[in-house]
């Protein structure tokens, strides 16, 4: 994809860059020409195909139309041979092709060594009439052999196209006559026998881009059968379908645009078959000309897209076994058709090798074909017959609808029933079998990928429902803004609370997004379209189901199996979310903001109709709302709190929200900081206590603790928020070496309290694999912690310094020290993260990438420390080798994970 994208590119800054070289006027004409053969010509057929305006001529030489068809079908002869248990000498091929030859050549008229109508060939001469007769190979023991019936059989195979039914293939094959090269097998000196050969051009794609292994080859082709290579070649075409086949038949805009277009192929060419050339053809007539009759559409054919089969050359160049002609004018021929109007009728071509060195035959556009008059000259004819015996369509994947190369095409009566299409999502776009286990999938537990058993609805529904208006759908209008502009309240202004404070706050929080008027009672949705949720036992008490509505469950499963993937590293049951889930079982106010958050997500994730995206959001919002309520019902008297973890969980979840779907401003996201704030100094109080000290909390709350303390430091970075981290300290802001060291030691204590969070949840059940990976994973866990800290400390510096206009010596040197403290506690994984690769499964594949996590926080806090210190001035080699290390781990993860694991470590939705 990137080729042909890059290719267009290219072409139209070249025509810019060349009219300013120049000196041209923006209405001079720049001419562009393209030419290339092979994987050359197909790029020259994707840019007529995708960039056609910008050319004025392409010349394509044997382009590799069908890339996965044409991969796959190097095996074919060598599959052939595996199959039939034989494998020729390669003196073999070798006679069969010579006498091919012997008995074809003079269909044309001419004998000189050249197979010019392999149509005819075709027609007129069987390979069964060899059998019997004697041949010889030097390197037998014995003089004189004799072809055999299966020894015919494999080479027959493989000149033929590969696996028919029902007159649809799934590959064209190469030309009778053609080199039989791919079915050479190797020489095994142990055995004294010829024995399978691979050809690696076929083996390295299947191997690396259809069975997604790191091999150099295919090993073997055990258990692999035509069926097989019918799978591989459907695969690729699927998978790689919009960079590799290069297929696309409607050429209009490079037509109407003025584009002129000449496409040869060597008629017995053993690498790409020209055949492929002749579908591509057809098939372009068929789009470009449906109504036109032969003469008509050959006249209109040849003003902009001439095609040639070029006898007896072989791939991109002469043939070593035909001594026929090859163009080597076409640049000049192209120059001339398109800057002068001289359209050329036929191609010019040079026959260097043979008894007919020196002759420039001109060679017949297709569908004609050459019949020699004398040894001198030849005319151009057409043979219908030769035409009509190849009349076969290549059959398209089942799994495909064919966009139109095969168009007006009847539709195979055996094609192959669809593939299931139970499988989780990660496996099916990644275009490999799943086996369906529910609710993670082997395939993903083996990768530590996320699986996703999430069902994207395929149509719109016609059944419709009404929404009528409830006590949950009293909300304003718009809950973003009101009609004269000012900031709406949300939901919580109808709460009536006693913690005055927190209730205030919450009351400016502005929900991002705009959904329809949810007091009307005329409201047309989409009913829910899955029941995924119920497919599974989610273990709610009473009180939890019966807050859901059954669209609550795609977001519930969205929730579980999909969102740890995209906000963490632990892609499991027992990951950050998950630990929430677990809460959210016996709390409806943590499963409220669970389907608030998630059901947000999830509608925009998915592409359900515009009604039901509306519904969505609207449960997002009303569920949103009820949360809040209860939790102000709930924190009215902080030190009558009992359970503490449902709280901070659901204070979490709304910062999540407000993080990603907030007014952008963060003031939902502050309020509820100085929620959580004002929450644990009232539960504090009862312990006689200002500051968060670990033994004051069971695991899990110390572990929801450590995350609010990591989104309050971001908050500061921002400009915003520091309530909360101020707990963790003796005063104020303003800090000394030794508050700033007890901050990291407090810290510290919480996030090693919460080492065992899962296992007082999950109890005997938490797997031992995850407990482990939870012992191995806890110095870097420990460092995490500390990260949200150090980013508090370089927060509150740069806002101090801000807010004074003044530069704080002690302080930057009490931030200073800290940091050094965390380097040198935490040496070995600040050395050794960037010369760690990520391991494509096992036990120690969560723990490299948590460190690339990690280690790139430390290094940005690091950077934004070190430019408080030197201000605008110019990069200092510390700055350097820092922003060094980050974009190292940066191209590490993105190489290794894509886009998701980049957003990973840029830290967000940190869980």
């Amino acid at each position: 994809m990137f080729s042909y994208q890059a290719l267009g590119k290219m072409t139209q800054i070249g025509k810019h860059i060349k009219k300013e070289l120049y000196g041209m006027s923006g209405s001079s004409k720049v001419y562009t020409y393209y030419e290339g053969c092979s994987d050359g010509g197909r790029e020259g057929m994707s840019q007529v195909q995708r960039w056609g305006e910008e050319y004025d001529g392409v010349i394509a030489g044997a382009p590799a139309f069908r890339f996965a068809q044409q991969q796959v079908l190097h095996l074919y002869p060598a599959t052939v041979e595996h199959t039939l248990d034989y494998y020729p000498p390669p003196c073999e091929p070798k006679k069969i092709v010579n006498a091919t030859m012997e008995a074809c050549d003079s269909l044309d008229g001419r004998k000189d060594g050249v197979i010019s109508r392999t149509d005819l060939c075709k027609l007129k001469f069987d390979l069964k009439s060899l059998i019997g007769k004697k041949y010889y190979c030097a390197a037998e023991t014995s003089a004189s052999l004799g072809f055999g019936f299966s020894k015919r059989q494999a080479p027959d195979s493989q000149m033929r196209n590969t696996p028919e039914q029902s007159g649809t293939i799934s590959a064209k094959g190469v030309a009778i006559g053609s080199e039989l090269s791919d079915g050479e097998p190797t020489y095994d000196n142990k055995t004294d026998k010829w024995t399978l050969n691979i050809p690696s051009t076929g083996g390295i794609y299947v191997a690396k881009f259809i069975e997604l292994l790191d091999l150099g080859n295919l090993d073997n082709l055990n258990n692999v059968t035509y069926d097989t290579l019918v799978d591989w070649m459907d695969t690729g075409m699927i998978r790689y379908y919009d960079g590799f086949q290069t297929t696309h038949p409607d050429l209009t805009t490079f037509r109407k645009a003025g584009g002129k277009l000449l496409h040869y192929h060597g008629e017995p060419d053993p690498s790409i078959p020209a055949g492929s050339s002749v579908h591509y053809w057809k098939s372009v007539r068929s789009i470009m000309y449906p109504k036109l009759s032969d003469e008509e559409a050959q006249k209109a054919f040849s003003e902009w897209y001439q095609f040639y089969l070029v006898s007896g050359a072989a791939h991109c160049g002469v043939n070593s076994l035909q001594p026929g002609p090859y163009p080597r004018n076409n640049m000049n021929i192209m120059i001339d058709w398109v800057e002068n109007g001289k359209q050329p009728s036929r191609l010019n071509a040079t026959v260097s090798p043979g008894g007919y060195k020196g002759e420039t035959p001109m060679l017949c556009q297709w569908s004609q074909r050459p019949l020699w008059t004398s040894n001198k000259a030849f005319k151009c004819v057409e043979d219908k017959k030769s035409i009509e015996s190849d009349q076969t369509s290549i059959r398209f994947p089942t799994q495909m609808t064919s966009p139109d190369e095969n168009h007006g095409l009847p539709a195979s009566p055996n094609a192959r029933p669809q593939r299931s299409r139970a499988g989780c999502r990660t496996c099916r776009e990644k275009k490999v079998k799943c086996d369906e286990i529910r609710p993670i999938c082997r395939r993903c537990t083996r990768l530590n990928l996320v699986c996703d058993y999430t069902r994207l609805p395929r149509k719109k529904y016609t059944k419709r429902i009404v929404v009528v208006a409830s006590p949950c759908t009293s909300l304003p209008v718009n809950p973003t803004t009101s009609t004269n502009g000012d900031t709406a309240s949300t939901p919580s202004t109808n709460v009536s609370s006693g913690h005055g404070h927190y209730v205030e706050e919450v009351d400016r929080i502005s929900l991002g997004g705009s959904v329809s008027d949810t007091r009307a009672s005329n409201l047309e949705v989409q009913p829910p379209n899955t029941n995924i949720g119920q497919s599974h036992d989610l273990d709610l008490s009473p009180d939890c189901a019966d807050i859901l509505f059954p669209s609550d469950y795609s977001a519930i499963h969205f929730f579980r199996f999909v969102l740890p993937g995209m906000v963490g590293t632990r892609i499991s049951p027992h990951s950050g979310p998950g630990l929430v889930w677990k809460l959210a079982q016996k709390s409806p106010m943590v499963l409220h903001m669970v389907c608030a958050i998630s059901g947000q997500q999830w509608s925009e994730k998915a592409k359900f109709p515009d009604a039901e995206v509306d519904f969505r959001k609207l449960r997002s919002i009303q569920h949103y709302r009820d949360g809040l309520q209860m939790l102000a019902a709930v924190t009215q008297s902080p030190e009558e709190i009992t359970n503490l973890p449902p709280v901070l969980a659901t204070l979490w979840l709304m910062l999540l929200y407000e993080l990603k779907f907030g007014d952008g401003c963060g003031s939902g996201f502050d309020a509820h900081l100085r929620g959580a704030t004002s929450i644990l100094l009232g539960k504090l109080q009862t312990r006689l206590s200002s500051t968060i000290d670990a033994e004051n909390f069971c695991p899990v709350s110390c572990r929801i603790l450590v995350w609010l303390s990591h989104a309050d430091g971001g908050a500061v970075l921002n400009g915003f928020g520091g309530a909360f981290n101020s707990l963790l300290g003796g005063t104020s802001y303003a800090m000394t070496e030794t508050e700033g060291q007890a901050r990291l030691e407090r810290i510290r204590n919480l996030q090693q309290r919460s080492a065992l969070a899962n296992y007082d949840l999950w109890g005997r059940s938490y797997p031992q694999t995850e407990l482990l990976e939870d012992l191995q994973c806890g110095s870097l866990s420990c460092l995490d912690a500390e990260c949200g800290q150090l980013k508090f400390m370089v927060g509150a510096l740069a806002s101090a310094e801000y807010r004074d206009d003044t530069s704080h010596e002690s302080w930057r040197r009490s931030v200073a020290d800290a940091i050094q403290s965390v380097r040198g506690r935490y040496r070995e994984l600040v050395s050794v993260s960037n010369r760690l690769e990520l391991p494509d499964d096992g036990p120690h594949r969560r723990f490299v990438m948590e460190l690339q996590t990690v280690i790139s926080c430390f290094h940005a806090i690091v950077v934004c420390f070190l430019r408080i210190i030197h201000g605008n001035g110019p990069m200092v080699s510390e700055q350097r080798e820092t922003m060094k290390e980050i974009m190292s781990l940066a191209f590490k993860v993105h190489r290794d994970q894509g886009d998701s694991g980049l957003a990973r470590i840029l830290g967000l939705g940190k869980i």
